[in-house]
């Protein structure tokens, strides 16, 4: 060790090193040091510190917490021979911060003994500082992001709501076709709006992929109508091969496949004129699990070779100024990489300029039933005729009648009570609107007392965001206050604007028993009805 330490190449190496680096002996002793830790704890130089105890000279500037923790890992590397590496946040005497890497190894002799220990502290206070402005950055975007979906999505809801109430009555032609496009440009409103909170969500690592079964051919079909409609007047012919030996159940997130296919979709129906648009959907067994894969063709403008290393840019939108009156934000494409990706799958793009283009995806799915989807479902999706329960904002619905249920709808914007209230009419049910948190506890404390003669509500249906107190606290103290079994168990349904945090595992951990999305979908709102009310309702009376 006396040798190391003496070694004149080895003292030129750590006065010219930017790292603090030094080496302790069997008793902790300094023996070897770079320049840099005479500066970092404030000696006039390196003589003024050799052949002391680590410990005394540290406790010049350093915490005893670190200290303790440094002879701890002096020990272990004693002890293992193997080297470790540790970050930490150092509150140096006197006030200053700062961050450093510790590598911590063995200085092994000539016969393999561990004759010392060489610490070397690497000073990424710069960086961590700037990692630290950027997590505050993006926490910042997250909650700007969070604050405009709520903002934006509440007008939308009442824009949609009230187009969707209107629309069921007897209307002469001109009037129907102009709520039809405002409820239109409301949805792809809507998607743009969807599109950015996926790539925040995705740039900030928080897109969760969230897997259940799902039909195959009901995923494929409500994909292949959502994109009929934007084909419209053009002259394109729409095209469809499916292999019928594709498992008819999968496990997997069946909202981020359709909209994988559906952004492959739109984007051939967007930028093809006239020829065709072909689909073809094929799979490969891979143990228990299924690689689906789709595969879109057109006839389109196609893509120009010097733009195809941008085609999955963000916020990127390809021959911009040609393309002024197509409809999107440039992030389609992007969002369908990194969600195949998500689902160990690929995305490939061929294309020739003027000529058409060829997107091919794939995902993997875990097989739920191997039963193939048949012969018979793939010809009717082949002859365009869908399955009704799949069928674009349920104009089809059929709505049950539940003259027997009781709703109360919480919400602190008098348009939003309105549009429930309208959505919920032709169910037949009761129901009852409160605009505060406050007001819900008191309805359903009410309804909850024995000597009570109004019914028990069946169903809450509660705003998330409302001032003073929000649905979540609302729902806390309904759980934990009141204090009847009906107050733990009626059902609560959160209604949210606010895209960025409306996960269904953040809701049901706060008491909440699911969520619907504003604009409120009338689908899910359908599904919840049917099975808060009806179904329960009906094992009632059957028993």
């Amino acid at each position: 060790m006396e040798d190391l330490a003496q070694n004149f190449y080895n003292r030129v190496l750590l006065r010219a090193c930017a790292d603090i680096i030094f080496v302790l002996d069997k008793d902790m002793r300094i023996v070897l040091a770079s320049d840099t830790l005479a500066h970092l704890l404030g000696a006039p130089d390196i003589g003024a510190i050799l052949h002391l105890d680590m410990a005394r000279v540290f406790s010049a500037r350093m915490p005893n917490e670190l200290i303790e923790e440094m002879i701890g890992w002096f020990n272990t590397v004693s002890d293992t021979a193997l080297p470790i590496n540790i970050t930490r946040t150092v509150f140096l005497l006197g006030g200053s911060e700062m961050t450093f890497d510790f590598t911590v190894s063995p200085a092994v002799g000539k016969f393999g003994v561990i004759e010392g220990i060489v610490f070397d502290m690497y000073d990424i206070t710069e960086l961590d500082a700037a990692k630290r402005r950027a997590e505050e950055a993006s926490h910042s975007k997250s909650a700007f992001l969070a604050t405009m979906s709520h903002e934006i999505r509440t007008p939308l809801n009442a824009i949609m709501g009230l187009s969707e109430i209107e629309m069921r009555k007897d209307l002469p032609t001109e009037t129907r076709d102009n709520l039809e496009k405002i409820y239109r440009s409301g949805s792809n409103l809507l998607g743009i709006i969807n599109d950015i909170l996926d790539i925040s969500k995705i740039e900030a690592g928080s897109m969760e992929i969230v897997p259940s079964d799902y039909n195959t051919s009901e995923l494929v079909s409500s994909a292949i109508q959502l994109n009929l409609v934007r084909i419209g007047s053009k002259n394109i012919a729409f095209g469809l091969e499916m292999d019928h030996t594709i498992p008819r159940r999968l496990f997997g997130d069946e909202l981020r496949v359709k909209q994988i296919l559906s952004n492959l979709l739109s984007n051939a129906c967007k930028y093809t004129e006239e020829g065709f648009v072909k689909l073809s959907v094929v799979w490969v067994k891979e143990g228990d699990h299924a690689r689906l894969g789709f595969r879109v063709t057109d006839s389109g403008q196609g893509i120009r070779v010097e733009d195809m290393k941008k085609l999955f840019d963000d916020y990127t939108q390809l021959n911009a100024r040609a393309n002024r009156n197509i409809e999107g934000t440039g992030l389609g494409l992007a969002i369908t990489k990194r969600l195949a990706e998500l689902m160990n799958g690929t995305v490939t793009a061929e294309s020739e300029f003027g000529k058409g283009s060829v997107f091919t995806v794939t995902v993997l799915q875990k097989i739920v039933d191997e039963e193939p989807v048949g012969a018979c479902a793939v010809n009717d999706l082949i002859e365009l005729r869908f399955d009704d329960s799949c069928y674009e904002r349920g104009k089809n619905l059929i709505r049950s009648y539940m003259p027997y249920g009781s709703v109360l709808v919480v919400d602190d914007i008098d348009i939003n009570l309105d549009v429930v209230s309208g959505l919920l009419m032709p169910y037949g049910l009761r129901v009852d609107c409160v605009s505060s948190g406050r007001e819900a506890i008191e309805k359903i404390t009410e309804v909850g007392r024995k000597d009570s003669e109004t019914p028990l509500y069946d169903l809450v249906l509660m705003d998330h965001m409302m001032p003073e107190m929000d649905g979540i606290e609302t729902t806390e103290r309904i759980r934990r206050d009141i204090g009847t079994d009906y107050a733990r168990i009626v059902p609560i349904i959160a209604l949210t604007a606010n895209a960025m945090t409306g996960n269904e595992e953040m809701f049901l951990s706060k008491g909440f028993d699911g969520f619907i999305s504003k604009p409120i979908d009338i689908m899910r709102l359908d599904l919840e009805l049917n099975k808060r009310i009806r179904d329960k309702h009906k094992i009632k009376d059957d028993s």
